[in-house]
């Protein structure tokens, strides 16, 4: 297997985190691969599908696809870090509907853009080569979050399906256990803190060429400060904005504008700029390396601790290394001692007890002394 590591990368750059925490990091991210290899894609019969269902109380789910046995095709499953989701043997179901269709599996579709951009997306490298498997496939089958994701015009699960011209009948998915003749089931190109193959960063880029766009040298910053209450991590937003304004900075709200658009935006600009938050996996559109990332961030959300499962900061370094840009992650996001306390306590109770969710306070002096240095 061809591949590269985090220490292959130079062009990750920490910006006002400690020696020591960089060290952390470099020990722990070296396990994240960049694979060069093609993903696998293989053909299974008589496969038995079950549906998508949610664990209570978890972050996991249910729903893979099977073999007569029950024993459940590795292929199929979703993997995060190491955590693969789908049960691993079901016990053999009786008299099941079958389907007597040739169909290709693509995937769980999850209605959060972060992870669909990531983990959604991650299969439909084999739209580019299905056609050289000899035949044609009568549906695309998935495993569906919630079905109002594919009822609305408007919803970003449309809006990409719609630059992919994948009609929405084309696509197949069940809320019950079934049989289906023949399955193709690609690997997924993109796992969550883990690996990510060089496919995965080609075909967004397929999908990006289809929007046209008209490079500027103007820095671009995707805003978290008009998403609801609920949806808010940070504090001081607004008077970063005013500060980007007077570097000429095109100040987005990207819940406001359509996909086609951040794409577009995405490409028109050389410097992108905003919190860690899913606009910054639109980096994946990117049709030139060596774009330059600025991810305003938290040393909670980048360095690893002991015992503890790889921080969400793991992906966007993850995906900054696939789409090789030329990143700057700033530690300039400091959460207050009460509520750092609450977070270590959550830890070892139910988090359920805890409904505040921590803020984090920009250091705008921080923020701002880096970025006239920079900008």
């Amino acid at each position: 297997m061809k591949y590269r590591s985090y220490s292959d990368f130079q062009d990750l750059n920490f910006v006002n985190f400690t020696d020591s925490q960089i060290r952390i990091m470099s020990s722990y991210y070296d396990q994240l691969k960049v694979i060069e290899d093609q993903p696998l894609i293989e053909e299974y019969f008589n496969v038995i599908y079950t549906p998508y269902e949610h664990i209570k109380n978890t972050s996991r789910f249910t729903g893979a696809l099977y073999d007569e046995d029950g024993e459940v095709i590795q292929l199929s499953r979703l993997k995060r870090e190491k955590n693969d989701m789908g049960l691993e043997k079901i016990n053999i179901l009786k008299d099941l509907d079958y389907l007597d269709k040739n169909v290709l599996y693509l995937g769980h579709f999850i209605g959060h853009y972060g992870h669909f951009i990531l983990e959604s997306m991650a299969r439909l490298w084999s739209l580019n080569t299905h056609l050289d498997l000899g035949r044609e496939f009568d549906y695309f089958l998935i495993h569906l979050d919630q079905e109002k994701n594919l009822k609305k015009n408007n919803s970003f699960m449309v809006n990409i399906l719609s630059i992919l011209n994948i009609p929405l009948e084309k696509l197949l998915y069940f809320t019950h256990p079934i049989k289906i003749k023949s399955v193709t089931i690609p690997q997924g190109s993109f796992s969550l803190k883990n690996y990510a193959f060089t496919a995965y960063k080609n075909f967004q880029s397929i999908l990006a060429s289809k929007i046209e766009s008209t490079e500027t040298e103007q820095p671009l910053y995707f805003s978290r400060s008009k998403l609801k209450e609920s949806f808010q991590d940070y504090k001081g937003e607004e008077k970063l904005e005013k500060l980007l304004i007077k570097h000429n900075c095109n100040i987005v709200y990207p819940e406001t504008i359509s996909v086609e658009e951040q794409i577009r935006l995405i490409n028109k600009h050389k410097i992108i700029i905003a919190m860690t938050g899913s606009a910054l996996h639109n980096i994946c559109f990117g049709l030139k390396p060596k774009k330059i990332v600025i991810n305003i961030a938290n040393e909670e959300n980048f360095v690893p601790q002991k015992e503890q499962p790889l921080p969400r900061g793991t992906n966007y370094i993850l995906l900054d290394q696939c789409c090789e840009t030329r990143s700057y992650y700033v530690n300039s996001l400091k959460i207050d001692f009460k509520q750092k306390m609450l977070q270590k306590i959550g830890k070892k109770v139910p988090l359920q007890l805890f409904s505040q969710k921590p803020v984090y306070d920009l250091d705008v002096q921080m923020i701002s002394n880096w970025l006239n240095s920079f900008l």
